[in-house]
């Protein structure tokens, strides 16, 4: 029986660079740009990151999202005011 209760990971996949090159490019080149929050991890970090937000307990981005989706036009108009407010 093992003592050890340290986790250890394991990276199974394979990389596919040129496709990785398509997804930053494509995210640059959009009118906002954009780039996914895996670019900014290691391999295996970046594939730990999607698996954590996969999981139901994961709810931060999820919740971001449908508040953007809900309000964010008035947040917009609202910091679009402030801004005017402020030259």
């Amino acid at each position: 029986m093992s003592t050890n209760r340290t986790p250890r990971f394991f990276q199974l996949h394979r990389l596919d660079d040129a496709a990785l090159a398509d997804e930053a490019a494509a995210g640059l080149l959009q009118p906002q740009a954009a780039v996914p929050p895996k670019f900014f991890y290691d391999a295996l970090g970046s594939r730990l990151f999607d698996a954590i937000t996969e999981l139901a307990e994961y709810y931060p981005t999820r919740t971001e999202a449908e508040i953007f989706e809900r309000h964010g036009a008035a947040i917009a108009a609202s910091a679009l005011r402030e801004a005017g407010r402020r030259r």
